[in-house]
């Protein structure tokens, strides 16, 4: 499995981040490419450093990258060693968000970019979810809409991310989720919570019952319309708060 690699550094030396992050890349492409497949174990790090001609030290930092990617799990007890796992997507998502979050605070991106990307995601993925939608789909929607004054707006909050959440798993493309769940929680948590009044999440939860109910009817026609003038309005305020925070 690692047969042919040539040494490139000696046992004893100190790793180097360049070194390890070698490493892991060709751990990586061996990985993807289904050499070693999901649950499959890794060599012991003795192995791996005879084999790759690098020091056990190496190996460990390049395992850590990959652990830090969600590719490799670490096991005790019988049985133990390093085991692949294919990353799920709320795993990826995660990991998108975090860097959008870095993008937006650095100003690499704007909150324009994130409002218009919202938009051109969510929309069809809407119409989608009308298409696709199972009737626990629509029952697990309904049960997200909460009414502002009877649950804290906190538990509010957590319902209105899992109903966009939900739609894009309505879709049934994970790819969807993945793209769109990320843009969604890094708006509504910059600009959203606890900021906004009662009114505020009335309008919400009518929007969103709207929506579910062209959900139920399967009308992806009127669902993507109702989705596209619930995040225009949000771009209007969120724009608005954008330019009295900036």
């Amino acid at each position: 499995m690692l047969g042919g690699i040539r040494a490139r550094q000696g046992p004893g030396t100190m790793p180097t981040v360049n070194e390890s992050s070698r490493i892991a890349r060709l751990l990586r492409d061996l990985i993807l490419s289904k050499e070693i497949g999901d649950g499959g174990k890794l060599p012991p790090e003795v192995a791996l450093s005879s084999s790759f001609g690098v020091s056990r030290a190496t190996v460990r930092e390049a395992l850590r990258i990959l652990a830090a990617e969600g590719l490799i799990v670490s096991r005790r007890g019988v049985g133990g060693g390093t085991y692949v796992v294919f990353p799920d997507v709320d795993f990826v998502s995660d990991q998108v968000k975090n860097n959008i979050e870095l993008l937006s605070y650095g100003r690499t991106v704007d909150v324009s970019h994130l409002l218009e990307s919202r938009i051109l995601l969510e929309v069809p993925a809407a119409g989608k979810a009308a298409e696709r939608r199972s009737d626990a789909d629509v029952a697990e929607l309904y049960s997200l809409l909460l009414e502002p004054g009877e649950v804290p707006n906190t538990e509010i909050w957590a319902a209105n991310k899992a109903f966009h959440r939900k739609i894009l798993q309505a879709t049934g493309n994970p790819i969807l989720e993945l793209l769109a769940s990320p843009l969604h929680l890094v708006v509504h948590e910059r600009f959203a919570r606890g900021k906004v009044d009662d009114a505020f999440w009335r309008k919400i939860t009518a929007e969103h019952r709207g929506i579910t109910q062209a959900i139920e009817r399967r009308d992806a026609e009127e669902c993507g319309a109702l989705m596209l003038r619930h995040l225009e309005r949000l771009t209007t305020l969120y724009m608005e708060i954008d330019s009295r925070e900036g």
